[in-house]
């Protein structure tokens, strides 16, 4: 079934709606063979396409359409540098996704009661009733928003305008911050992940995963176990192992609850500036990608990621050839998994493969040209180390306070953040 496969998180982006059929293909990968029907030509033609000479950083050559069957690119410089190259309509027709197609499909995959999505918000639509069994009606809708900002007031509006409660479907929970979760928890509404939620359905082949997802989050406990964060207005209320410790809210213990979280989760390693966006609830710089991807560095993704070097190469040669070994590895790690039923290992293995393989293609840039990294992302991977080394020291790490010591031995500050999981200790959030 094709929404065990679909890429939630591109479909959201501009670029992942609408454009040539090469540029889609490229976009979406080995997915688009579960989108390209969704997919309509249009009247419309771009204007440019990019220069594949060499050395040519992709200038735009202007698409000149003489006929239906004569289209050529000419180049945009003068004095012109290149030939004239000649297209197909293939090359240069604009396809739009029917995005109501799509999600009717959805909404029938998912057992929800409906007729045709109606557009509420932006990129948010009400696909219609779930029942679940035993409790009232819930309205499901879904939101392809990708931005945590853009997620935040999308709930805040539902909220204020629909009765709770009610079923919010997202691409993936790690858009969310920790403020939208607090504000989901008061609301008494479900934010589900479209990742797990089809993760789920493809490797347990569970008729009704959905249900399971929501049904899960009815039931779940209060702080009774002696390990939780609990937020209460400004402070956190911690509880480590029976012991009680009432800590401030900043950006360093957020950034600790964050990755706690993902730990939960059975999720992989975040990305260092994620995680700022995460918390701190603004874009960080476009630039964002890996300083230098070697094989050791790749190792520490999850895979082992440490520390990367300063400006240069996004991805090494050697880095490059070792990831593509790497991908194929992980589709046979995953395709094991699945046919023991992990349904955890195999979730957590897929998200690292789609992770790996998005750096890739961004490493290659246009034409397999190695791309460039700033030292913005080395910034922000200061920042974020900085604030929980501070929070963990107003907890007493130098004086070998039980919790401080404890966490700082488990969290992963570098490129690559995480929170070692502990099979002794089962935390629990609430917000």
């Amino acid at each position: 079934m094709p929404f065990k496969n679909l890429p939630w998180h591109k479909i959201g982006h501009p670029e992942g709606r609408a454009g040539t059929l090469p540029e889609l293909q490229d976009y979406y990968g080995d997915a688009w063979q579960y989108l390209t029907k969704y997919f309509f030509p249009t009247q419309r033609f771009v204007s440019s396409i990019s220069c594949s000479k060499p050395g040519g950083d992709a200038c735009p050559m202007r698409v000149v359409v003489h006929s239906h069957h004569d289209i050529v690119a000419v180049c945009g410089n003068t004095p012109k540098e290149c030939d004239p190259v000649t297209l197909t309509r293939r090359d240069v027709v604009i396809y739009e996704l029917k995005i109501r197609a799509l999600l009717s499909e959805l909404a029938k995959f998912l057992h929800v009661k409906g007729t045709n999505p109606e557009s509420l918000l932006p990129l948010t639509w009400n696909l219609g009733l779930y029942l679940l069994p035993n409790h009232p009606a819930m309205n499901v809708y879904v939101s392809l928003q990708s931005d945590s900002n853009g997620l935040q007031s999308i709930a805040i509006q539902l909220i204020i305008q629909k009765e709770k409660p009610f079923i919010l479907l997202v691409p993936s929970r790690n858009f969310c911050t920790v403020s939208l979760l607090e504000t989901k928890h008061k609301a008494g509404a479900h934010l589900i992940g479209l990742d797990e939620l089809q993760c789920r359905q493809r490797i347990m082949g569970n008729e009704d995963s959905l249900g399971e997802l929501v049904y899960a989050e009815l039931t779940e406990k209060g702080p009774g176990n002696e390990n939780f964060f609990r937020l209460e207005k400004d402070y956190w209320q911690i509880r480590f192992q029976g012991k009680p410790w009432s800590i401030k809210q900043s950006l360093g213990i957020q950034y600790i609850v964050h990755l706690i979280l993902k730990s939960c989760n059975d999720e992989p390693s975040i990305y260092v500036t994620d995680l700022f966006y995460l918390v701190n609830g603004r874009p960080v710089a476009q630039d964002t990608e890996l300083n230098r991807m070697t094989k050791e560095e790749l190792e520490q993704m999850g895979l082992d990621v440490a520390s990367l070097g300063d400006a240069g190469d996004i991805m090494t040669p050697e880095g490059k050839e070792w990831a593509k070994n790497q991908l194929q590895e992980y589709a046979q790690r995953i395709e094991e998994s699945e046919s023991y039923g992990n349904v955890n290992e195999a979730f957590r293995l897929q998200a690292i493969k789609e992770k790996l393989g998005d750096y890739i293609r961004k490493a290659h840039g246009s034409f397999g040209r190695t791309r460039k990294a700033s030292d913005a992302n080395e910034k922000i991977r200061k920042t974020v180390a900085r604030s929980i080394d501070r929070v963990l020291e107003k907890m007493g790490k130098k004086d070998g306070d039980e919790l401080a010591v404890y966490l700082d031995g488990h969290l992963k500050k570098g490129f690559f953040c995480s929170f070692r999981e502990d099979k002794n200790i089962k935390w629990e959030i609430f917000m």
